[in-house]
């Protein structure tokens, strides 16, 4: 019942502000149109479809409706960002606006400000329209970034591909799998990892995807572990898919790669709904390994654990869309790239390989992190 709470309190929650943002931009859009009162309801109509669209994403994949899901997530998605960054960028004028007249009543040279709402309105449509543009490409652009950590806990040096938030779903299928499996096969790394939201709801190519991924090959192994969405989408076909796609799935528990690398797993907190406590097994999984090994920590969600040398992490999508990076960093401090804790490890968060919900990115790269770990300089 608990759950159920919760779930309900998310949707309203949802529904209240992503509602309020299409409000917000119908109240400017109406304010720059001069029509009769039906050519004004046509837009508010479509505007209470977005609104509802993600469900009817859900609602089109769960009744096995591929095209009409598939639809429905590129308009209803992109309208999202849309209508995100248009309340942004319209909001700062709207700020500006108001303290200018602000400004002029105090100083009693009475002005009219709000006169060129169209060329205010017009001017926000194109730079959100830039915007998108702009962010389609970068969604599609996916960077390979080094990272270089020297231990002396390793002989020989060892190179891991890092993974991260794919989102194999609706929009994300055997094609992006293809492009990313070309990348992971010119890196050539010892091993593959995936921090979690590796699958999503609505994959209509699930055994082409899984395929594809099989087909990827890594000399010391791939290895993945559960994040939110693989708990959303179904554990247990989650679990399927990584078993298919050729990686160990580690869900809170520990392999010893070679005689000084471990590696090891843990769920996201989202699993707590099926009893699991992964704070319990992120302490429990360092019990009996000899601290003169390497322990690599994969773990969904960038909030540090401390005993391991290396966690990485996935998540935040560092933001995703520019300004919604800010937001992402009142939850969590560390919001991407690599960072030295105070327990004396270091964590490294990625961007994610994918994307979440719009189709696109903006000023936060999709990347694939390659992590070389050699053995103490001399």
């Amino acid at each position: 019942m608990k759950e159920l709470l919760s779930f309900a309190a998310f949707i309203a929650t949802f529904i209240s502000l992503y509602g309020l943002l299409n409000y917000y931009f119908y109240r400017k859009a109406a304010g720059c149109i001069s029509c009769k009162s039906w050519g004004k309801a046509l837009p508010a109509a479509f505007l209470l479809l977005m609104v509802f669209a993600p469900f009817l994403v859900n609602f089109a994949s769960a009744a096995g409706l591929h095209n009409v899901a598939l639809v429905s997530a590129w308009i209803g998605y992109t309208w999202m960002a849309a209508v995100f960054l248009f309340f942004c960028v319209h909001a700062a004028v709207d700020i500006v606006s108001v303290v200018r007249w602000i400004f002029l009543r105090i100083s009693g040279r009475s002005r009219a400000v709000f006169e060129r709402r169209r060329a205010v309105f017009a001017i926000s449509a194109a730079m959100v329209s830039a915007a998108l543009a702009w962010g389609f490409l970068e969604a599609r652009t996916i960077r390979i970034e080094h990272v270089g950590i020297y231990s002396d806990k390793l002989s020989e040096p060892v190179r891991i591909a890092h993974l991260s938030d794919l989102h194999f779903g609706v929009m994300n299928g055997e094609r992006f799998a293809a492009k990313v499996a070309r990348l992971l096969e010119e890196i050539n790394a010892d091993i593959v990892v995936s921090t979690g939201d590796m699958i999503d709801r609505g994959l209509a190519d699930f055994e082409g995807t899984a395929a594809v991924l099989r087909g990827v090959t890594a000399a010391a192994g791939k290895y993945a572990v559960a994040g939110n969405h693989e708990f959303y989408t179904g554990i247990e076909k989650s679990a399927e898919f990584h078993e298919k796609s050729g990686f160990t799935f580690l869900r809170n528990s520990a392999v010893f790669v070679s005689d000084r690398l471990t590696i090891a797993g843990v769920d996201d907190p989202a699993g707590r709904r099926y009893g699991i406590n992964p704070d319990f097994f992120e302490r429990r999984l360092l019990d009996g390994v000899p601290p003169e090994r390497f322990t690599l920590l994969l773990k969904h969600q960038p909030v540090p654990a401390a005993g391991y040398d290396l966690q990485l992490s996935g998540h935040t999508h560092g933001g995703q869309i520019f300004p919604f990076n800010f937001i992402v960093g009142m939850v969590y401090p560390r919001v991407r790239g690599f960072h030295e804790l105070e327990c004396g490890c270091s964590m490294y968060i990625s961007r994610g390989t994918g994307f979440w919900g719009p189709p696109l990115r903006l000023f936060a790269p999709p990347e694939i992190t390659v992590i070389e770990i050699r053995p103490e300089e001399s």
